[in-house]
């Protein structure tokens, strides 16, 4: 049975396969660049008082949370009176 991409050369057979798989793999990096919500930054309040900026990072099948004290050095600092 002879099909319309028999009669077409090695290489244009090649390029009908890669475009699909090329526009596939940009169609995944746009998806994977959109999920919006997979990384957030909180201002939080520990325990002890202390303030501190939290970054949330949400994967497909990973998540973490890194937190970041506020840390005052000089005359500026908070509580410095």
């Amino acid at each position: 049975m002879k099909t319309w991409r028999s009669g077409l050369s090695d290489e244009v057979r090649h390029i009908l396969l890669l475009v699909p798989a090329i526009a596939l793999v940009f169609a995944l990096l746009a998806w994977l660049d959109s999920s919006g919500g997979s990384l957030r930054q909180y201002e939080v309040t520990l325990g002890d008082g202390t303030r501190a900026t939290c970054v949330v990072v949400q994967g497909v099948r990973s998540a973490g949370v890194t937190c970041v004290p506020h840390i005052g050095i000089g005359p500026d600092a908070e509580g410095d009176e």
